[in-house]
């Protein structure tokens, strides 16, 4: 054998052996120039050790020259530490371990429905969400444990959020127009100490979403209102006369009816120019005001017992019938004695007949007012 052909038989002994796991060592025979047949390694040999709590050992098969490929089928839904402490619940999943992001922070902030809104809270145990607040909150550095709550406001409504230790704790109010750290506040209230409620009052600029941030260590109560506008009907009319909320209307069955009008009070229902229904139309000078006592005659006689003579319909005639008050004849001279007897209204014996007047037929029920 010549040198040549000596050296590549050493050069193909130096070819390196598998990577473990994939297949056994193979080594010359010194024979040939043909390195032998790889051998394949028993399943269940380790050919991948596990990098973390959420990635498996992998083994071979058995079967292929190489190691199977990445499996977590067995390591998925495992317990681990994602590292995050706003996270909880982390588990495995495919290789990595995620939580889910705690409610009460930036991305699940606790959601504030209908108003009015009550609810009670805790900090304690929870971590600081937020450390670095921007202008206008109640301090640059809250590194405290804090919990955030999410309004959708409406432009142009004002609205109360009042926050309340129960426990004596000093609690903070941070109102932020977007969550997260070194955000600016739009109010914030840190006023009062242990145990003092913090309030913020305004009215929404634009409609939209703001976070209301509770910062501090302690139970607490949350309160968030709307604050109430006063209707139109509750101010002040023209003549200064605001209505007290307690008046009540009358009731349309409760509304005091004016009595009864007497006799002497009716007024009298014939128009400008009287028409008696049986007779003629009397001037307004002739026709005083009289009440309902007046007797009733027919065809202009005055009422008299069924003995009385009555009078000629066709012809008018002076009354000489005697004033059933006084018994004393209608034609006296003495107008006062007259009037004072028969207690009318005034000088009614005179009643002046147009001059075409024509006295309807007599028809037998007719009726008319004697004055």
């Amino acid at each position: 054998m010549n040198a040549s052909r000596k050296r590549l038989l050493y050069d193909l002994s130096l070819i390196p052996a598998p990577r473990e796991g994939e297949a056994t060592a193979a080594n010359c025979d010194g024979t040939t120039k043909v390195c032998p047949t790889d051998l394949i390694a028993d399943a269940n040999v380790l050919c991948r050790g596990s990098v973390g709590v959420c990635d498996a050992d992998e083994y071979c098969d058995g079967i292929n020259v190489t190691c199977p490929g990445e499996d977590y089928t067995s390591v998925n839904g495992d317990t681990c530490d994602d590292g995050n402490e706003l996270t909880e619940n982390d588990e495995c999943l495919d290789g990595d371990c995620a939580g889910d992001l705690m409610a009460g922070v930036c991305g699940n902030a606790l959601a504030i429905d209908a108003l009015p809104y009550t609810t009670t809270g805790t900090t304690a145990g929870r971590p600081s969400g937020l450390d670095t607040y921007g202008v206008g909150c109640a301090a640059a550095s809250q590194p405290e444990a804090d919990i955030v709550y999410e309004l959708t406001v409406e432009a142009g409504v004002e609205y109360q959020i009042l926050l309340t230790p129960t426990d004596g704790g000093d609690l903070a109010l941070d109102l932020l127009g977007a969550c997260g750290e070194d955000e600016a506040c739009i109010a914030s209230a840190n006023a009062g100490g242990a145990g003092e409620a913090e309030v913020i009052v305004g009215t929404a600029g634009a409609s939209g979403t703001v976070y209301i941030v509770v910062e501090g260590s302690g139970a607490y109560e949350l309160a968030v209102s709307t604050v109430e506008q006063p209707d139109d009907d509750a101010l002040p009319d023209a003549d200064g006369i605001e209505p007290s909320d307690d008046a009540e209307l009358p009731d349309d069955d409760t509304v005091e009816q004016p009595d009864e009008v007497t006799d002497e009070e009716q007024p009298d229902e014939i128009g400008d120019e009287p028409i008696d229904e049986d007779g003629p139309v009397l001037p307004e000078e002739d026709a005083p005001f009289v009440t309902d006592d007046a007797p009733i005659v027919t065809d202009d006689a005055p009422v008299v017992t069924d003995d009385a003579p009555k009078p000629d319909a066709d012809t008018p005639k002076p009354d000489t019938t005697a004033d059933e008050d006084t018994e004393q004849p209608d034609e006296t001279t003495d107008e006062a004695a007259d009037e004072a007897a028969d207690e009318l209204l005034g000088d009614e014996d005179l009643i002046t007949t147009p001059d075409d007047y024509t006295k309807p037929k007599n028809s037998g029920c007719g009726c008319s007012i004697v004055f």
